[in-house]
């Protein structure tokens, strides 16, 4: 048996916590190999210590933790593996790290379907300054805007430029046509609330904690950390 920690980053927004829960439902729906639950860095509750001791109680000895974060950013590189390491120095348990879930393409298609298909995009997403970030997602958006046939730009919801509305604006002058805007978050709240406000009348896709290429990317980093876990 092998339990799931889904980390989340938590928010004081309410219905991320409620959007995490039911993505973690989704996630054991396909996870047959042990109990899935939740934990978030920070705002909500439990946090991963606790989590981990909840399984520990249940008789639970591997554990996987997977970041749900769409980039390799701070929270990825720093707050997730200190979670990680404070959970291992209480517990008996054999704990592994999954990679996060990042600017995969994988999670193109639950876009495009909610997408118009000839209309250029802003890809919205929460916001960092981290360059390797910034990176991965110019990167997303080249392959995306090949794949589509249309211009595909990032637009930043915090900390960085360019904000969405200015990416609208710039993608809408290029083009000459409406932009839709794809929301390349995870979970309701502030962020998504600031990005459909941006987008207007617009097309906006909502977060992708319902998408069935999320659960499968998280079940897919779960097994590619479990490797870590044999022979132990």
């Amino acid at each position: 048996m092998t339990a799931l920690v889904l980390i989340a980053h938590g928010s004081p927004d309410p219905r991320a916590a409620r959007c995490t829960s039911i993505l973690a439902e989704r996630v054991q729906n396909a996870w047959r190999e042990g109990p899935v639950v939740a934990a978030f860095i920070e705002h909500d509750e439990p946090r991963l210590d606790e989590a981990v001791r909840r399984l520990e109680l249940s008789s639970e000895r591997d554990i996987i933790v997977v970041p749900l974060l769409l980039s390799r950013a701070f929270h990825g590189r720093v707050d997730v593996p200190a979670a990680v390491a404070a959970a291992r120095a209480t517990s008996q348990a054999e704990i592994a790290c999954a990679d996060v879930i990042g600017a995969d393409e994988r999670l193109l298609p639950a876009l495009d379907r909610v997408l118009p298909t000839s209309a250029p995009v802003v890809l919205a997403v929460a916001g960092t300054r981290d360059a390797g970030a910034q990176h991965d997602f110019d990167a997303l958006v080249a392959k995306w805007s090949m794949l589509r046939g249309t211009a595909v730009i990032v637009g930043h919801a915090s900390q960085a430029e360019p904000d969405i509305a200015t990416a609208i604006d710039a993608i809408e002058t290029m083009s000459g046509t409406e932009s839709a805007i794809a929301s390349f978050v995870l979970f309701d709240g502030v962020l998504p609330d600031r990005i459909r406000a941006a987008g207007g009348n617009r097309c906006v896709t909502p977060p992708l904690f319902t998408a069935p290429e999320l659960a499968g990317l998280i079940i897919d980093r779960a097994r590619a950390a479990r490797s870590a876990l044999v022979g132990r």
